[in-house]
């Protein structure tokens, strides 16, 4: 996943549309679009390295976008459970979701 609404601040900062980004990157305005869906489900680790790349984005930003939002996200959908015995938390957290 990724922080889509980040993003395209980031596009719009760096002074490119969707559109111009995805011609930037080897891509049609509409598999970007495809891709930009459902919180950026879509995105391959090539096509983050491309826009990193031509938005000249800092390790920082890039990381914010493509790498943060995803891990908190699945720390929110983490499954929660209660060991009664020893009354120890645990969580679950599925890596192979995201892979």
């Amino acid at each position: 996943m990724v922080n889509i609404d980040m993003l395209k601040k980031r596009i719009a900062e760096k002074g490119f549309t969707v559109k111009s980004l995805a011609n930037e990157i080897g891509l049609s305005y509409a598999v970007l679009c495809r891709k930009f869906q459902n919180n950026g489900k879509g995105v391959t680790v090539n096509n983050a390295t491309d826009i990193v790349r031509v938005l000249g984005l800092s390790d920082a930003e890039a990381i914010t976008i493509f790498l943060v939002f995803n891990v908190a996200s699945s720390a929110a959908n983490a499954t929660h459970t209660v060991d009664k015995d020893k009354q120890t938390s645990y969580r679950s957290i599925s890596l192979e979701e995201n892979i």
